[in-house]
């Protein structure tokens, strides 16, 4: 975009809002959903951007994925997580490795297809770590599976 500056003859592009290329005098960038300035670590990698950054900071990226996906606002996620005591559902880690924090859902109700979709919001079962949803993807949420692993699991203890 170019925008003549008042008083000069110079067509050259400039920043309306931001400073030089998007960044503060210290390089960090501008969150376009929150409006707070963070340093580069604190956004995702999108490689269709010019500077090959998400333009929203990684914690307003996965409130509006959840909300587009989920239909979750931050407040439902954050009164969901603090009813399980602010641990995963399952394993009762605070800190959760990975990807974080994910949102669990009954797939009979919203089988989510590959490349995304979005759920009815009213199949939530629960906040879960990242490994502890892979494993229950991985296992089909089928309590007949896991049962059969936790059979195994104990059948094996000390071979």
């Amino acid at each position: 975009r170019r925008r003549i500056v008042a008083g000069s003859s110079d067509s050259s592009p400039v920043a309306e809002k931001h400073p030089a290329g998007g960044r503060d005098a210290s390089g960090n960038k501008l969150c376009k959903t929150c409006r707070s300035w963070m340093p580069e670590s604190s956004y995702g990698r999108w490689s269709k951007a010019s500077d090959g950054l998400n333009a929203h900071c990684k914690k307003c990226y996965s409130m509006n994925s959840r909300l587009a996906k989920y239909r979750m606002s931050e407040e439902d996620f954050l009164n969901i997580l603090e009813s399980q005591g602010g641990a995963c559902a399952v394993c009762k880690t605070e800190s959760p490795i990975g990807h974080g924090w994910c949102v669990d859902h009954d797939h009979l109700c919203c089988p989510t297809p590959p490349s995304g979709g979005k759920t009815c919001g009213e199949c939530t079962r629960g906040i879960l770590c990242s490994p502890c949803n892979t494993a229950l993807g991985l296992m089909s949420d089928s309590t007949k599976i896991l049962a059969s692993a936790i059979k195994y699991l104990n059948e094996s203890k000390g071979k």
